[in-house]
């Protein structure tokens, strides 16, 4: 699925979310990834959310961002509840659905201006 937005040249969007890859900023990753307006962070691990612990989603916590959306694949499934209140005890807001939803999601919320992290599992 092509995603388009008009914006500001040095914003970090998604371009594309197709089956097993995304596309950002020109880049195609095939592996799971955390993206924020400033940057991109392709080395990260967890490839299903059972996989996931609180120590994965510390280098999204450290931008402090005002949501994290958790992209969990091509189907919506909620992680282990000590995951989602380790989020919620940092002051953050937790919005969990499908991968190629969060990627829609995080293009509007950065059009918006608003401090974002997306998390997203690619399978």
């Amino acid at each position: 699925m092509k995603i388009s937005l008009d914006s500001d040249v040095n914003t970090v969007l998604i371009k594309a979310c197709d089956d097993g890859q995304i596309t950002v900023n020109g880049r195609v990753f095939t592996h799971s990834l955390m993206i924020s307006p400033q940057g991109v962070r392709d080395n990260w691990e967890p490839t299903a959310v059972a996989e996931l612990r609180v120590d994965d989603l510390a280098p999204a916590l450290e931008l402090n961002p005002q949501i994290l959306l958790l992209g969990t694949g091509k189907t919506h499934c909620f992680p282990p509840a000590e995951l989602m209140g380790a989020v919620l005890k940092q002051n953050v807001g937790l919005e969990v659905m499908t991968t190629d939803a969060a990627c829609r999601t995080y293009n509007v919320l950065v059009s918006e201006g608003r401090s974002v992290v997306a998390a997203l599992i690619i399978e």
